[in-house]
């Protein structure tokens, strides 16, 4: 596979289909997810005294109602940005595996459509790695807790943690993989999670290059894109250093506009680069299997 290829191609498919703009807008919105959890009772008896006398015009069970209600809206919003997410990852890897084979026109309903089947199985793929993967964290943070009292394990620890790190990339590596096993080649869950592992082992140096190519694309472009919202902290500053309740005030409101005029733009570009991103990784899968079914059976056209 020549990476160079698979990342042009990949600017190619995304410039010529914008409606995988649209899905990768979605998958953008997978970094919003917020949580939250129930108040104590205790707290009325914690909180500042306005607040607390703002609290004490509500009976106790209108405050649990209002409460009850917010867990439940946040619980509807993860759940919807949980579908938006993975339908969108589901559709730019239909689509860009459709506009691989050279597919003169993709349509936002049929991709969305007709990813639909294969909702579950992806979306059950990325929690089971993701919490098998945070477990594991979790395992080795508290492990690593008795050892790190004394110089000594301290100086072990700290290896073990930055393990971490890689290890997380090739996870991120194997996900990949399992997905677009799962809906190019119409894998189960767990026979996705083998697939995927199989075509990363198989092609384990330029699955790691690619991914750091993608990466630094990643951080290079999330850069240039969030650099205006450090801009618009100026009118903040300079309120700070004018001093005066007026300019302060003014300082924040400007910066506040600016954030929400800028915020749709932000969404518009993470979703250009979310779709380059799986397009490429879209294109790798089909470069690796293709290639790895030419090794087994050359005198055949590759049916995986």
């Amino acid at each position: 596979m020549q990476i160079g290829e698979v990342l042009s191609k990949a600017w190619n498919i995304v410039w010529k289909y914008k409606v995988l703009w649209v899905f990768g807008i979605l998958v953008g919105f997978s970094g919003g997810n917020t949580a939250s959890s129930l108040p104590q009772t205790e707290y009325r008896q914690q909180a500042p005294e306005q607040f607390q006398n703002y609290l004490n015009q509500f009976q106790d069970w209108q405050i649990a109602i209002f409460v009850i209600a917010m867990v439940l809206v946040v619980l509807l919003f993860t759940v919807l940005v949980v579908f938006v997410s993975t339908m969108g990852r589901i559709g730019l890897i239909r689509g860009a595996s459709q506009a691989d084979r050279g597919v003169t026109r993709l349509s936002f309903s049929e991709l969305f459509n007709g990813g639909l089947p294969y909702f579950w199985r992806v979306f059950g793929l990325n929690l089971v790695v993701g919490l098998g993967f945070a477990l594991l964290i979790i395992l080795l943070v508290l492990l690593s807790i008795p050892l790190a009292i004394t110089v000594v394990g301290l100086i072990c620890v700290i290896p073990l943690l930055c393990l971490l790190v890689p290890g997380g990339f090739l996870v991120n590596l194997w996900i990949e993989q399992s997905n677009n096993a799962i809906v190019i080649e119409g894998k189960g869950l767990m026979d996705g999670l083998r697939r995927g592992w199989a075509v990363v082992s198989a092609n384990l140096g330029q699955a790691i290059l690619l991914g750091l190519v993608l990466m630094l694309i990643t951080w290079g472009a999330g850069f240039v894109i969030g650099l205006p919202f450090a801009l618009f902290l100026a009118p903040i500053i300079a309120g700070m250093f004018i001093g005066s309740d007026v300019a302060m005030s003014g300082g924040t409101a400007i910066t506040i506009i600016l954030m929400l005029v800028y915020l749709p733009v932000m969404f518009f570009l993470n979703g250009i680069l979310q779709s380059y991103i799986h397009s490429a990784w879209t294109l790798a899968f089909l470069r690796f299997t293709t290639i790895r079914s030419a090794i087994l059976e050359p005198n055949s056209s590759p049916v995986e």
